[in-house]
């Protein structure tokens, strides 16, 4: 006959085995921080982001999201007082891990001390402001 702590010693051991992926696994969650989905969205120049000659303006996406995403755009060129003069609106697909860029025109020229403005439409909030020769975020 088999005495009973040798069946409890087999049962835990069978236990720990079973358990011990699973139980790597969780604390892994519990100690390495994971990722959160995001864009990136910036000016593919930061130095010069738009060409007041041409009304044009060119940005970046990086995809990071965890899935594809069609992302919608909105650039308004925006006098004080935030009164909207032009805009222009686009979609833009981006494979997950993949970096797009977009060339966004609003028309030329574009006056002194206009701000232009580029609004990123995702399951979170992303813009971008520059005005002729410096970007802000």
């Amino acid at each position: 006959m088999i005495p009973p702590w040798a069946v409890w010693v087999c049962v835990l051991l069978l236990v720990a085995v079973v358990g011990i992926g699973w139980t790597r696994h969780q604390v892994v969650l519990s100690v390495v921080r994971q990722a959160e989905p995001y864009t990136a969205l910036g000016f593919a120049d930061p130095v010069h982001p738009v060409d007041c000659d041409t009304g044009t303006a060119t940005i970046t996406l990086a995809n990071r999201e965890g899935t594809d995403t069609q992302y919608v755009y909105t650039a308004t060129l925006h006098a004080s007082g935030r009164t909207t003069i032009r805009a222009a609106k686009g979609t833009l697909a981006v494979a997950d891990g993949a970096v797009a860029s977009v060339r966004i025109t609003v028309g030329a020229p574009i006056p002194a001390g206009t701000a232009l403005w580029v609004t990123l439409k995702t399951g979170h909030a992303e813009q971008l402001r520059a005005t002729c020769g410096r970007a802000v975020r």
